[in-house]
């Protein structure tokens, strides 16, 4: 009788053993996560010296897709060791697992050499405008714009410091205009007429 009791007991801490090394099989999904009213920061992966700030009325993040649908208030910024690099305004971001950000709609300011960047989708179903981390923006459409001088097309390929003369920037069938003896100039980031 004890030894089959010894046997059986045997069995069971086996069994036991067993089944607290095999893998949980845990089918429960975990939902959205949905944030209102948030001051939101991402710090870019593919760009340590970045930071982007960005006053949210809602915020939903689904660990399905990874991505992050936020709206905006206001003016979003990205910061580069510190220091300001861009403004952007779009009323509506998806913030993606690579934390690229997409949407519709974006105009973006860069006050280093005061540019104004309008980037969009050509139609809803369309490709969206991008704003990649490691390379910067792409926009099926755009107009750029600063002191005396606008261009309009697309697409639009072009990195974050259009100040840069040896930047990337590439947009395709452009539609130039200059402004003969204009009066505009950028001085501390804001673009002064005189």
């Amino acid at each position: 009788m004890t030894r089959i009791a010894l046997i059986a007991l045997g069995v069971l801490l086996a069994l036991g053993v067993l089944v607290s090394v095999l893998p949980v099989n845990n089918k429960e999904a975990l939902g959205d996560v949905r944030l209102e009213g948030v001051n939101l920061e991402l710090y870019p992966a593919a760009d340590s010296d970045a930071k982007w700030l960005f006053k949210a009325s809602s915020v939903q993040y689904s660990p399905e897709t990874r991505e992050s649908q936020v709206k905006l208030e206001g003016i979003g910024r990205r910061l580069v060791n510190g220091k300001e690099d861009l403004e952007i305004k779009a009323e509506e971001l998806v913030i993606d697992g690579n934390d690229n950000l997409r949407t519709k709609y974006a105009q973006v300011y860069i006050p280093r050499g005061c540019w104004t960047v309008d980037l969009r989708s050509t139609n809803p179903t369309a490709q969206e405008v991008v704003i990649d981390q490691n390379s910067g923006f792409r926009s099926p459409q755009a107009t750029v714009s600063g002191p005396n001088f606008e261009s309009k097309g697309g697409p639009l390929d072009a990195a974050f410091n259009l100040s840069d003369p040896d930047a990337r920037y590439n947009l395709q069938n452009p539609d130039d205009s200059f402004v003969q003896g204009g009066t505009e100039r950028c001085a501390k980031g804001k673009l002064l007429k005189e």
